[in-house]
């Protein structure tokens, strides 16, 4: 699972901008819709926000922590330089699940968040 991280964040390296626009873009769409005197429910765009900052906020963790190779222990490491790297290793593998974890419920979401758009905008 970490290899597949670090692949997967080795390609979001080169969309890093697009990114951080896209999740500055959410951010001020939601906070239009929560300013805005209308209906946050009239307002496809709002729901479009929350869900477009999730995914845009996971995929910049996803990108910053495991672009960096993990370091395995070697057999002429001391004892705490051992200890430290499978810490490490421990807590990246925590992380992956959460972010994994975090991911599922998301999909799900999403796809009935697009379900319940899709109707109302009559197409389904």
């Amino acid at each position: 699972m970490l290899a597949f991280y670090s692949r997967v964040a080795g390609w979001l390296k080169r969309i890093r901008l697009v990114l951080w626009l896209m999740l500055f873009g959410a951010a001020v769409i939601f906070a239009w819709g929560v300013l805005n005197p209308a209906n946050p429910e009239e307002n496809p765009i709002f729901l479009g926000s929350v869900f477009g900052f999730g995914w845009t906020l996971c995929l910049l963790m996803i990108q910053s922590y495991f672009s960096q190779p993990i370091e395995r222990p070697t057999p002429t490491d001391s004892v705490f330089v051992t200890f430290q790297k499978r810490l490490i290793i421990a807590l990246s593998w925590g992380l992956a699940l959460a972010v994994t974890g975090l991911a599922v419920p998301m999909m799900v979401f999403t796809v009935r968040a697009l379900k319940v758009w899709l109707s109302n905008s009559g197409g389904g």
